[in-house]
């Protein structure tokens, strides 16, 4: 771990910034369990989390506003739940664009669906950031407390590799589940 401190002190926060466009919630705690062993300021972790979880939402928001429907037209599955997303997204859309993060699932269909129903960007942008900087709060906050219990026990390393084990193998079984489920869309 010695020999990473330096390098994750460094570039720490630009990479939690980063994954935020892939993965959220396990870079977050992972980042705020090591502020507990003072390799990265929580301070710096929360707030690369929510610029990174802000920017990424404005991306996949622009991105629905050019392809959504395109991309829906792929899929049966897809084109049969677009318009009720839509119908929810014009009935609710602030919270809706709040909430985004808290909505495991709909971190990219949810801003797309927003951005194809009319939503207006500054409306969006400002809910956005409201939700970014409750949803880094609170994971931050969690992973710190984690990671110093963590600490105190004296497992600290060996449990942050296991979580992130834990979350690369669930990332990999989600991604088969949807690989397959996407495959029943399309036509033989």
């Amino acid at each position: 771990m010695e020999t990473w401190a330096p390098l994750l002190g460094e570039y720490g926060p630009a990479l939690v910034f980063i994954a935020m466009f892939i993965e959220g919630e396990m870079v977050v705690l992972a980042a705020a369990a090591l502020s507990a062993s003072g390799v990265l300021s929580i301070e710096a972790v929360a707030l690369a989390a929510m610029s990174g979880a802000w920017l990424s939402d404005q991306f996949y928001f622009f991105l629905g506003g050019r392809l959504g429907t395109a991309i829906a037209e792929r899929s049966e599955r897809a084109k049969q739940a677009l318009p009720a997303l839509l119908s929810w997204a014009k009935q609710r859309g602030d919270i809706l664009a709040a909430s985004l993060r808290f909505l495991w699932g709909l971190r990219i269909a949810g801003p797309a669906a927003l951005s194809t129903s009319q939503y207006p960007w500054p409306r969006y942008a400002v809910f956005s950031a409201l939700g970014a900087a409750l949803w880094a709060s609170l994971y931050s906050y969690a992973g710190a407390q984690l990671g110093e219990h963590w600490r105190q026990l004296g497992y600290f390393p060996l449990v942050l590799l296991g979580l992130l084990g834990l979350g690369l193998a669930i990332n990999r079984l989600l991604r088969r589940r949807r690989d397959k489920r996407i495959g029943e869309d399309r036509p033989v």
